[in-house]
């Protein structure tokens, strides 16, 4: 059997693929297109990981989210509020409006529980997520911290289905150690 063709289910049988969204499909392809080109980047351990629920838009209202998630934000503004940055004291307008939570930080990396740590904290009500997906721009912001050129990690097929049932997108930043 070539790599490009199907099993099909015996007859009479659905298959389970139908009942997948279309960016979970395109999502677990390029995963398993990742591993088998570089397996060694999918498991070797990181320095650090850092991840967050990020949620933006013109019209988002940051207390709407807290009150349909369940959950107090890490970070939040709505457009045109001021922003003072806490580390220079430095002004900025909000040209939109934002929701973040975010996890803590682990060393080694470890993507799953922090994901995992935010999920938790949050409604599992999926008609609510599909609401706020389809309304904002939404995604899990992951960032990658090695120590060498060479590391990386892994997600579990949990997380992924996690990620697809709520209408999200993950969004990695990897920083290479050497640039330190």
């Amino acid at each position: 059997m070539s790599k490009w063709s199907r099993r099909r289910p015996p007859h009479g049988q659905r298959s389970n693929r139908s009942a997948q969204r279309p960016a979970t499909r395109r999502l677990v392809a390029v995963l398993r297109v990742a591993l088998q080109r570089w397996p060694h980047i999918m498991s070797a351990q990181s320095c650090g990981s850092a991840a967050s629920l990020r949620f933006c838009g013109d019209d988002l209202d940051p207390d709407e989210l807290t009150r349909l998630l369940g959950c107090q934000t890490t970070k939040s503004e709505r457009k045109g509020e001021e922003i003072v940055d806490k580390g220079t004291g430095n002004k900025r307008t909000a040209r939109s409006g934002g929701w973040r939570l975010s996890a803590e930080r682990r060393e080694p990396g470890d993507f799953d529980a922090q994901i995992s740590e935010i999920f938790d904290r949050l409604t599992d009500d999926l008609n609510i997520w599909q609401d706020l997906t389809s309304r904002f721009r939404a995604d899990v912001f992951c960032g990658l911290f090695m120590e060498e050129g060479n590391e990386g990690i892994s997600l579990s097929n949990e997380t992924l289905q996690k990620l697809a049932e709520r209408g999200l997108t993950i969004a990695f930043d990897i920083y290479d150690g050497s640039d330190a």
